[in-house]
Formats: structure tokens, C-alpha cells, sequence
């Protein structure tokens, strides 16, 4: 709920519920512009694994929810949503890092970096490797999508994250990102979403408006 001060501006709190690790826009940055532009407006920002987030969305402990591949559940409305490709991510000095894209099977090569068992991204990969017939053992597995960067930037080896995650290394040339080029492995889908139920509030628009916005510099268009 929210309420306007003496100056007619929105006054109030919003709730969101987010995927750590959200890449290139840089969540805190999205929060620092909406404050700037609604200063009455307070954030309350939680950090779930995203099979939290939808239901935390649907129980009303979060006005909105924002993450990658969200598990499609009953009562909920998809506010925007972008396409993000998955791909290596490697240093450019890597043997890889000049290539159009690469195949799995190419980067089982190579030392890898996976995201930890259970994870969405990682049973995708496990799919396609066993597709292969190729079995991989990570020198690094973990279900912290910043760690799995920043183990890509210090050499360690291959990181499967998505494009957005990378964005702003590539800008600064610290990251090379080469898509997978395997038929089976579809793009990452952002989305934010939020209740059907009654609709969305004031307050919750405004950021849901705020994160659109955000989206729509990135890799993919935001609808």
C-alpha cells in the first residue's frame, strides 16, 4: 500500500523477492534510481533461490519477483520478461574466447566451472552432457552464480552462465562470453512477475516499471 505526501509524491514500501547475482544492470543501481526518483518509496530487497521466489510472490511476502527461469505456477502474471543465451565464460586470453560459438562437447576440454546439483542451469548442463556421453568432473561447483564469475575471471577455467551475467565484464574486456551452439540448450528467461490476484499496487508498478526499464538495455528486448 502507499500514499502520497505533502508534495503529491508516493509514499510507502515495496517488497521484492530476486535471484542473487543479477549481472549487468546491477540490481543495487536499479534501486539507487528508483529512490532517486520516488525518495518516499522505502525497498525491502530479499535474496531467494528461485524456486522461493514464486512462492513468496504468490503468499504476498513479496510484491514482486525477479529472476532467471522462474517455474511457471498458478496465479501469477509475468510483468516483462527477456531472453538471455547461455555460453562460456572465459578469460580473453582463453583459447576459446575468439570463437563464434562452441559446443558443450568442446568444453568438456577444458577445466570447468558448474553451478552446484539442484540447480535449474545445472541440470540443464548435465542434460547435455549426457546427451554427449560425456561425463565431467567441475574443479569448482557451486550454487553462487557470483563465485562461478569470479573464478572465470581468475583463470580457473569455463564458466556456464548466461549472458546477462557477464555483461558488465565483457564491457570492460575482463570476460569473453562464446555461446553454446547445442540445439537443446534454449536461452535463460528473466522475468518479473507478481500476483494476479486484485492486480498490481501503485508502489509495486512503479518498481515493476523500474526493472522493465532495466531490462530493456540488456541482451534482449524486455515485454
Amino acid at each position: 500500500a502507499g500514499i502520497e505526501d505533502s508534495k503529491g509524491l508516493p509514499r510507502g514500501q515495496v517488497t521484492l523477492a530476486a535471484r542473487g547475482g543479477l549481472g549487468p544492470y546491477d540490481l543495487p543501481a536499479v534501486l539507487a534510481e528508483f529512490r532517486r526518483l520516488h525518495p518516499g518509496v522505502a525497498v525491502t530487497a530479499t535474496v531467494l533461490p528461485v524456486n522461493e521466489i514464486a512462492a513468496a510472490v504468490v503468499s504476498g511476502e513479496a510484491d514482486l519477483g525477479f529472476g532467471f527461469n522462474l517455474p511457471p505456477v498458478p496465479g501469477l502474471h509475468t510483468a516483462s520478461v527477456v531472453e538471455s543465451r547461455l555460453g562460456a565464460a572465459v578469460l580473453p586470453d582463453h583459447a576459446l574466447a575468439r570463437q563464434r560459438n562452441v559446443s558443450l562437447g568442446v568444453c568438456a576440454e577444458y577445466p570447468l566451472i558448474l553451478p552446484g546439483a539442484g540447480m535449474t542451469l545445472r541440470t540443464l548442463l548435465d542434460d547435455g552432457f549426457a546427451r554427449l556421453g560425456v561425463t565431467v568432473e567441475p574443479i569448482v561447483e557451486t550454487n553462487s552464480i557470483e563465485l562461478m564469475k569470479q573464478c572465470a575471471l581468475l583463470g580457473l577455467g569455463i564458466a556456464f552462465l548466461n549472458e546477462i551475467d557477464v555483461d558488465a565484464e565483457r564491457r570492460r574486456s575482463e570476460i569473453a562470453f562464446v555461446p553454446l551452439k547445442d540445439r537443446h540448450v534454449k536461452p535463460q528467461i528473466l522475468k518479473v512477475v507478481h500476483r494476479a490476484k486484485g492486480g498490481l499496487a501503485v508502489l509495486p508498478s512503479l518498481m515493476a516499471e523500474a526493472l522493465k526499464n532495466s531490462l530493456g538495455g540488456l541482451s534482449g528486448a524486455a515485454r
